[in-house]
């Protein structure tokens, strides 16, 4: 408890952990969180356009791009700044393969590269509307759920906090804005989307992708 009295008072306290004296640990952490923010504008859009079905409203993907951007770049400046400390100063062979929280991170990084993906589908050809509804919002999802693996206590790390009182919070707000975005993506855009090409064409290809990088996504988690 950070409020009991330490008597008697020490000399000098330990300062900062020796691990966290690093070039890295001033950049990683908020690279990190602005990635995960990032992505909540370009949702919030997807999902207010889809709930909506207003016809004349411009195209979210357009309206968003740079918020996509600009918060896939920081995700993944943090997670390899991240890996770069590890390897620095714990010698673990660079990046956390085996630790949960550090994984976490990956998720919504791979769903936020297949949704950049497909989102140049539908900026050149209208198509993919609902399935970019549902991965940007699941994007937004994932960062959510990587936070809940720090914060809720569920998983035994040296990287996480422990419980901190939020996770069951954030564990009824994942579970309603997952159902939320299955709902918009089911009802959106249906007769506006125009078909993929073929499979073998430069969407298809995109399309493809995104599938891989989701599948090692749900293999990470």
């Amino acid at each position: 408890n950070p409020y009991v009295k330490v008597t008697p008072a020490p000399v000098d306290g330990h300062g900062l952990n020796p691990l966290l004296q690093n070039v890295g640990m001033i950049f990683h952490p908020p690279l990190l969180f602005i990635g995960y923010a990032g992505f909540t504008v370009p949702a919030c859009l997807a999902l207010a356009q889809a709930l909506s079905k207003g016809k004349d409203q411009a195209n979210w993907v357009e309206l968003t791009r740079n918020f996509c951007l600009f918060a896939w770049l920081s995700l993944t400046a943090g997670i390899i700044l991240g890996g770069w400390w590890s390897y620095m100063e714990l010698g673990w062979g660079g990046y956390w393969a085996w630790d949960p929280v550090e994984n976490a991170s990956l998720i919504p990084w791979f769903a936020g590269t297949a949704f950049l993906h497909t989102a140049v589908a539908q900026r050149r050809r209208g198509s993919l509307k609902r399935f970019n509804v549902f991965m940007v919002s699941m994007t937004l999802v994932m960062a959510f759920f990587a936070t809940y693996l720090v914060r809720s206590g569920v998983v035994d790390s040296l990287h996480a906090f422990g419980n901190g009182g939020v996770g069951s919070p954030l564990l009824l707000f994942i579970i309603f804005f997952t159902l939320l975005t299955i709902i918009a993506s089911l009802g959106a855009f249906k007769n506006e989307s125009r078909e993929l090409g073929s499979i073998l064409s430069r969407e298809g290809f995109l399309f493809v992708t995104s599938w891989i990088l989701m599948i090692l996504g749900l293999v990470i988690m």
